[in-house]
């Protein structure tokens, strides 16, 4: 089967959903356009003297007047019967004749002129080459995607014609005709436009239609108004919302904050533009505070009022006493600069650029300005929290040990911040987070499995625990004495606020979920609260009413926000801003699907179908895996977005390995010396499973793709079986023992993820493990991805293997992103990899290769 008959039969599918749709000829390479949604007429007059010269010596003419910007194009994607904003008509599809041509009457004054919008909607379902035709009887501006792209700009005949050569990739596109009319009470303005494709393309590629209805394309991955956080008052009263958004051409994230009533959700304050971090409650009335520089503010939320409470406090993190006397904040002090000729590392750490630097605790008394500081030396010093009388705090200090994994040790100590007196609580390897209990006579602490022993650890057969796992205990002050409340609880534990004496919150990762338990103390109890809500984001409590704040989105909802009532446990919806941006975006469906291993091990995961998947037509698909210690979870979008792959036409099939944390720690204690030993015969035979049962699958065209361990695991695969038509790893392993000792976090990490095991006694694992000592055994082609300045993995990983895969005569690309670290931020880089991704995807697994060999044009460079 050709890959243009796949194009034509989902085009076939979506006339359904797309409404009117052109007729296609498929002897033809010619489209023309049937139907506009047509605007109305809006009034507009030249400026005054428009005739004079300006500054650069030029008039305002009609050219002018239509190019100047009355209306936002970029912003204009209307539906029929939709009121128009700036106009005093609803949008209305206009036909055209047999001659193709569409026509409006224009009203109005003969001293006046007109302006006009013209839009239709193309869906190109393959990137495709082509060229756009109008003809028109007034002038006009054309636009694509909010862009202008040219236009006519003098009419000597009936008609004038303009065409431009356009390069369209797999996308939904907005067609926007701007004409500018001199008003005539009997004209009529007529504008006709055709596509024409270039081999080796058919206008079954294309798709024109007037409904706005369209699938996922970058622009719903990268921009978007998104709530980012939700807190609520100390007294309930109200909460604050902080969001960004993400703005084309150039990427500038937009920040602002809005407060509203909560009860009445009325708005009260609106504030744009800020440079505000660490916004938080005061523990009393209607203020928050921020830092803004190195200053510390207090807002009032109803007036806006603002007051200055301290200046140079340094641009650490600061947190409030119970009572709100007084403030602990940090300060940062820089090492002395390095020698710039050459220099000696003290440690692994002192590669990290930070590290050397120190910071330090200081408390600030709020009614008298006095500053004082608490803590001084050679290590920086970390605040954990404040007791709820304000008299103790708990911070700690990390001290390099390696001597023994996971090669440092916290030293948590008790401070008495009037007298100073200083205890120490403990020295630990396994560190953690700690926190007072409302009483301040316990402790709840975060942390390994191992953190207090054995106490925690939870295993039968595996050997060693992940100690990525974070459990709970609480910790008597009193007598030292632990208990392991998160034992025979499976999820795991990301933090957690223990709000009276008898209840603690926790937010965990719960298999492919993130949720929301309380723990009752006294009953050793957990209870899930049913927030209905795939991903809790974030969550942020009150200090002293009964409702929290929080942020969420799932595996088919954007960005949300609610208030929870934790007397009730009932959730209410306060804030959906992304609503309009998605509104007109179709989604496929989306499935659950669990592989049981042999030995009945069930490995989670999920099916992404294409928009109008159709289960008699056969479908490429790409596999998608992590395999490290966190599990794909139920996120939407995200850096990978499985949504943004279904729009392109593919199947995604998710799945997650043994070896991830939210299982429980029999499950996640399969991470430990792994790294693929059994993971990576279990994507394969999952993914073989799961194509011999779905008849829609094409089985030669499945691709595989992963970043990080997944990447590592992608260019595993490769070696291991020749399942996978095509792979793509961004940011991969390829050699264990160099990421072992070059990158950043190398050592550490495997120091739970390969515990105990090293180059120099484990060469099993550390060479058999890894693709590059294999790169003879890979069959079919690869891509490998890699941020130019990647610090976590370093490039050189994906480096090597390239080389090794070349002089091996195996078919593989590398494409390095300069200047990207680890993941890839930057907004034009970003579209450009995610087009790399996409491109090629579509090279190998449809035989398209067109978009590829545009993006990364053949140098002649053997």
């Amino acid at each position: 089967m050709k890959i243009y008959k796949l194009s034509f039969f989902m085009i076939l599918m979506a006339l359904p959903l797309l409404g009117f749709t052109q007729k296609l000829n498929s002897n033809s390479e010619k489209i023309s356009f049937s139907e506009w949604l047509y605007s109305g007429n809006i009034f507009v007059k030249m400026p005054i003297a428009n005739d004079d010269k300006d500054i650069n010596k030029k008039t305002f003419n009609q050219k002018s007047l239509l190019q100047f910007n009355q209306v936002d194009v970029a912003k204009l994607r209307p539906a029929q019967g939709e009121e128009s904003t700036f106009s005093d008509t609803n949008w209305e599809v206009v036909k055209a004749d047999k001659e193709g041509f569409a026509t409006a009457k224009i009203n109005g004054k003969t001293e006046n002129y007109q302006i006009q919008y013209f839009v239709t909607y193309i869906e190109a379902n393959r990137w495709v080459q082509a060229e756009l035709s109008i003809q028109s009887s007034d002038m006009l501006e054309v636009y694509l995607n909010g862009k202008a792209i040219g236009g006519i700009y003098s009419i000597e005949d009936e008609t004038a014609s303009f065409s431009k050569k356009l390069k369209l990739e797999k996308r939904n596109y907005t067609l926007v005709l701007k004409v500018l009319s001199k008003a005539e009470k009997t004209k009529k303005v007529k504008i006709a436009a055709t596509v024409n494709l270039d081999e080796p393309y058919s206008n079954f590629d294309l798709n024109i239609s007037t409904n706005p209805e369209h699938y996922m394309d970058i622009a719903h991955v990268l921009e978007g108004p998104r709530v980012n956080s939700v807190k609520v008052s100390a007294d309930g009263e109200y909460f604050l919302a902080e969001y960004s958004e993400v703005t084309p051409p150039e990427g500038k994230r937009l920040r602002w904050i809005e407060i509203y009533e909560l009860q009445t959700k009325r708005l009260v304050r609106t504030i744009r533009d800020h440079n505000y971090r660490n916004i938080v409650w005061l523990p009393y009335g209607h203020q928050f505070s921020y830092l803004s520089g190195k200053n510390l503010w207090i807002s009032n939320a109803e007036s806006g009022e603002l007051n200055l409470l301290a200046e140079n406090l340094g641009a650490g993190d600061f947190s409030w006493s119970k009572d709100g006397s007084f403030i602990i904040y940090s300060v940062s002090e820089d090492a002395p600069k390095k020698n710039e000729l050459a220099q000696k590392l003290e440690n692994m750490q002192d590669r990290w650029p930070w590290w050397r630097s120190r910071s330090f605790l200081y408390k600030l008394d709020v009614k008298t300005g006095l500053k004082q500081r608490l803590t001084f030396g050679n290590l920086t010093t970390d605040l954990h929290d404040i007791s709820s009388d304000g008299s103790r705090i708990i911070y700690s200090e990390s001290m390099i040990n390696n001597s023994e994994r996971p090669f440092s040790k916290q030293y948590l100590y008790e401070l008495n911040l009037e007298t100073l007196k200083l205890d120490t609580l403990w020295v630990k390897s396994f560190g953690g987070s700690v926190s007072y209990s409302p009483d301040g006579e316990k402790l709840l602490v975060t942390g390994s499995p191992a953190m207090f022993g054995n106490i925690g650890v939870n295993l039968v057969k595996q050997k060693l625990q992940n100690d990525y796992d974070d459990q709970a205990y609480i910790y008597s002050l009193k007598d030292e004495s632990v208990k392991a409340i998160t034992h025979s609880f499976d999820p795991k534990i990301e933090n957690g606020y223990w709000k009276s004496n008898n209840t603690i919150y926790f937010r965990v990762e719960e298999k492919t979920y993130r949720n929301l338990y309380n723990y009752n103390v006294k009953e050793d109890r957990f209870n899930k609260i049913e927030t209905d809500q795939d991903i809790l984001a974030n969550i942020n409590f009150s200090i002293k009413s009964e409702y929290a704040g929080f942020t969420s989105h799932g595996i088919n909802n954007s960005n949300k926000a609610y208030i929870l009532n934790l007397e009730t446990s009932e959730t209410e919806l306060v804030l959906n801003p992304e609503k309009e941006f998605f509104k007109n975006v179709k989604f496929g469906e989306i499935e659950d699907w669990v592989y049981t291993k042999d030995d009945g091990t069930e490995l989670d995961g999920f099916i992404y179908y294409p928009p109008n998947f159709n289960p008699e037509m056969k479908y490429p698909v790409i596999v998608y895996y992590y395999a490290g210690t966190s599990p794909i979870n139920r996120s939407f979008r995200g850096r990978y977005p499985k949504e943004l792959y279904t729009a392109h036409g593919y199947v995604v099939y998710v799945v997650n390995p043994s070896g991830a944390t939210g299982y429980g720690q029999e499950f996640s204690a399969a991470h430990v010396n792994n790294w693929g030993v059994t993971v990576a015969d279990e994507i394969i035979d999952a993914t073989k499973y799961f194509t011999a049962n779905h008849e829609y699958v094409n089985k030669d065209k499945v691709g595989c793709m992963g970043a990080s361990y997944g990447g590592f695991m992608t260019m595993l695969l490769m070696t291991k079986t020749d399942i996978f038509a095509t792979g793509i790893s961004h940011a991969g392993i390829s050699s264990l023992s160099s990421y072992w000792g070059e990158g950043y976090w190398g050592f550490l990490y495997n120091s739970t993820a390969a515990a105990n095991s090293y180059p120099w006694n484990n060469k099993e694992l550390y060479v058999d493990q890894s693709a590059l000592f294999s790169a003879d055994k890979q069959e079919n082609s690869l891509l490998l991805l890699h941020g130019g300045a990647d610090t976590n993995v370093p490039v050189g990983e994906s480096i090597q293997l390239f080389a090794a895969l070349k002089l091996a005569g195996k078919s593989v690309e590398f494409v390095s992103i300069p200047g990207e670290n680890h993941w890839i931020l930057n907004y034009k880089k970003r579209i450009v990899w995610q087009k790399t991704i996409a491109a090629w995807f579509d090279k190998e697994l449809k035989g398209e290769t067109q978009w590829w060999d545009d993006l990364y044009p053949d140098p002649n460079l053997k």
